[in-house]
């Protein structure tokens, strides 16, 4: 994975549509995984404190990632779940998901040939819980964070990326094994060469 300076993910971050239809490394996606959602730990008075690595409303982890893997060298092609706490991907559905994507969820051809697809799952029921109607607001604030820690983190290692909000909600909610309410599909970020 190539790098670059924060300052300089910033200022070269764009949103791509095309993407060329090659593989990523299983090693990118975790990389990707880590720094957009995972946890880190840093040494404090001599004890180790554990930090998330976007924000999160109430520290409640409002926002789960299932990556869609299409074309990651070492990843059979599925839907997963990350599991921020120990980092690593859960298994959700095993197979191919490129048209299932094009022609039944995103309905935008070009997509279809990005490595991954990143889908940010709100836990609206987790925020509204503690923090009632606002909770709405948090996620969606949660959910940006993530978002962009991602594109930085896509941009940074030479990696083209898009965002889009345009999906089919109970499509994709479905096949995730998800209500739909309680938690929810927010956003899905595309990312490939």
């Amino acid at each position: 994975m190539e790098g670059c300076s924060l300052g300089t993910a910033i200022r070269t971050r764009v949103s791509s549509r095309e993407f060329s239809g090659a593989s990523i490394e299983l090693g990118d996606l975790s990389t990707l995984l880590h720094y957009s959602n995972g946890f880190r730990t840093r040494n404090v008075d001599g004890e180790s404190v554990t930090h998330r690595n976007a924000p999160s409303s109430g520290n409640l982890g409002s926002v789960e990632i299932f990556p869609v893997a299409l074309r990651v060298s070492g990843l059979r092609p599925g839907i997963y779940h990350y599991d921020t706490a120990g980092h690593f991907l859960s298994v959700v559905q095993r197979g191919e998901f490129a048209t299932w994507l094009r022609e039944y969820v995103l309905y935008q051809r070009e997509f279809s040939k990005a490595a991954v697809a990143f889908v940010l799952v709100g836990s609206v029921g987790r925020v509204t819980a503690k923090y009632g109607d606002r909770g709405y607001r948090l996620v969606l604030l949660d959910v940006g964070h993530v978002s962009e820690n991602l594109q930085l983190t896509a941009t940074a290692a030479g990696l083209r990326v898009c965002a889009t909000a345009g999906f089919i909600d109970g499509e994709l909610n479905q096949a995730l094994g998800i209500d739909g309410l309680a938690s929810a599909s927010f956003l899905v970020l595309l990312v490939g060469t």
